[in-house]
């Protein structure tokens, strides 16, 4: 199918000019093919400027007041042209690369600014500012899924992220809640409904109780196209305050990859548990770009040798079935532009409680 663009030169009432726009399968492809068309716009638009300011006849000796006028005339008609073009090209160019930037501390509104609505905005206790948000996580509410407005295009790059949290208890706010708390798992995904990809997790393994809020940074890689975030809070014991507050997200612009890739550091949900206990892997400190290949290995023999682990190749990765004997995971980050290889350092599970798990099958 083929769409045609007709504009009128501004310039030139009489000169209807007529492109045509292929539209193909691919996005990314029509939206160059439109920033083609404006930059041909501009040029055209050079072009008739060039020739209208030519046509008054302008020199040293002849400066009538309807020359300079008409000259004037076709001069604000052609920078406005051109401003509106050139604003056309930069949004097109825009939604071709993606890039996601998002800063949201809720100060400046009242409301969950456009995250899950059974949160509220609250003004008391704060991390920082005058506003955050929070939830009341207990017995009979148990869960608080807080979803992301969408936050832009990926383009595909590493994704840095920084926020700030607290548990205090219900309701004053103003004791620590224990660590036993439950679990925040920090996740991304292509739609507000998910499928989720578990990029960080907070539990009683690196929680520190405190009535003061605490800041943790991650990274994740997430495909190109629509991003979503999601704080996945499950209730472990207590009747508490769950705070989020000072969220910001920055995408890395693509570019490729170059050299020896950052090793990066490991990190894992837990070190230690039941068999067979659903894992989160990720990591932080990587490089970014296009030519960048990921592939998670594990190890049940202190590290003396590794294998692959099938599935495996994005920089975050969840093992829903875990892991039946003790297990140290790495990274290994490969840049296809130079051949260059690097490898995190691992971490590792521990089975601790097989005992205690297996009693709880019954």
């Amino acid at each position: 199918m083929n769409r045609f663009l007709r504009f009128k030169n501004p310039l030139n009432s009489g000169n209807l000019m007529v492109s045509e726009a292929s539209t193909i399968s691919s996005s990314g492809r029509t939206r160059w093919k439109r920033a083609g068309l404006i930059m041909a716009m501009l040029v055209s638009f050079v072009r008739a400027f060039q020739l209208n300011v030519s046509g008054q006849a302008i020199s040293a000796y002849s400066f009538s007041t309807s020359t300079i006028t008409n000259s004037l005339r076709s001069l604000s008609s052609f920078f406005k042209t051109w401003a509106f073009a050139l604003v056309m090209l930069i949004i097109e160019i825009g939604a071709s690369w993606g890039q996601v930037n998002y800063i949201q501390n809720w100060d400046a509104v009242t409301t969950s600014g456009g995250w899950s609505t059974n949160w509220l905005n609250t003004t008391s206790l704060p991390c920082q500012g005058t506003r955050a948000v929070r939830k009341n996580i207990y017995t009979t509410s148990t869960a608080g899924a807080f979803v992301s407005p969408l936050l832009g295009t990926s383009n595909g790059a590493l994704v840095n992220m920084s926020f700030e949290y607290k548990v205090t208890n219900w309701s004053a706010g103003t004791t620590a809640t224990p660590a036993t708390f439950g679990t925040i798992q920090v996740q991304y995904g292509s739609t507000a409904t998910g499928p989720w990809t578990t990029a960080f997790t907070i539990n009683s393994t690196n929680h520190t109780p405190s009535t003061a809020c605490a800041t943790r940074n991650l990274s994740f890689t997430p495909p190109a196209g629509n991003l979503y975030v999601r704080f996945n809070c499950t209730y472990g014991s207590g009747d508490y305050w769950m705070y989020f507050d000072n969220v910001n997200i920055s995408q890395a612009a693509l570019t490729g990859c170059t050299g020896t890739p950052n090793a990066g550091t490991s990190t894992i949900s837990s070190s230690g548990g039941c068999a067979n206990a659903s894992l989160s892997l990720g990591a932080t400190g990587l490089s970014s770009g296009t030519g960048l290949t990921f592939q998670w290995q594990s190890s049940t023999d202190g590290g003396a040798t590794w294998s692959d682990i099938s599935g495996a190749t994005t920089a975050s990765y969840t093992l829903s079935g875990g892991v039946a004997v003790n297990t140290s995971f790495r990274l290994v980050s490969t840049c296809t532009n130079s051949g260059q290889t690097n490898v995190s350092s691992p971490v590792s599970y521990s089975i601790t409680l097989s005992g205690i798990c297996a009693c709880a099958t019954y």
